[in-house]
């Protein structure tokens, strides 16, 4: 862990888990995308739009804008059916920040929570679009 490293991260995802263990994630063209360990972010924006892509419903997750402050996930088939999601804050000490420099971090072992947050899926609403005109190219999921 360096100076730059949050004092916390976060993760988000459609189930509630006593711990994360790390699996094979598949995303776009980047190696970094495809580690097979746990994903953590320091946007917790972010971690709470993946949650919500990765939920029920969802059948094509293809981008996440960020745009300075502004995030959006955007999907293009199938329908939000969950009410809630789960926001995992993050103890950074087994995480490195890969590729360096970004938002991302990654754990290659088992991580315990330090806390889970349930979160109303219409209070980030606002942060997700469907574009049923755009063509899948890779999904997001972690």
């Amino acid at each position: 862990m360096d100076k730059n490293t949050p004092k916390v991260l976060y993760h988000g995802s459609p189930l509630k888990k006593e711990i994360l263990i790390p699996k094979k994630a598949t995303g776009l063209n980047r190696k970094e995308d495809k580690l097979s360990a746990v994903y953590a972010t320091r946007l917790k924006e972010f971690a709470i739009v993946m949650a919500i892509l990765s939920s029920s419903g969802i059948k094509s997750k293809t981008i996440i804008n960020i745009k300075g402050k502004r995030i959006n996930g955007i999907f293009s088939e199938g329908e939000i059916k969950s009410e809630f999601v789960y926001l995992y804050y993050l103890s950074p000490k087994s995480f490195r920040n890969i590729p360096k420099g970004s938002h991302q971090y990654c754990s290659f072992e088992e991580v315990k929570p330090i806390r889970i947050e349930e979160i109303p899926v219409k209070d980030y609403i606002h942060l997700i679009l469907k574009n049923s005109g755009l063509k899948p190219r890779g999904s997001l999921s972690r």
